[in-house]
């Protein structure tokens, strides 16, 4: 499995809700520039990280990992 599968996942719910990476930052109390380097450099995000975007999109951590 691509293990960035989830970052992938991440942009796609952020596009079906119309939300930009800086608004998803504000939901889920994360700094801009770590959600922006997780999503466009392609970096693993952290358990924790999930959980807070998991949070601010008020999805489950099993949602969000599942494949589209």
């Amino acid at each position: 499995m691509d293990e960035f599968i989830v970052n992938q996942h991440i942009m796609e719910i952020c596009k079906q809700r119309n939300l930009s990476i800086y608004r998803l930052a504000k939901m889920s109390d994360m700094p801009y520039s770590s959600l922006n380097n997780m999503i466009k450099h392609r970096h693993v995000p952290t358990i924790y990280n999930l959980m807070k975007i998991c949070n601010g999109l008020n999805l489950s951590l099993i949602h969000i990992s599942e494949p589209t």
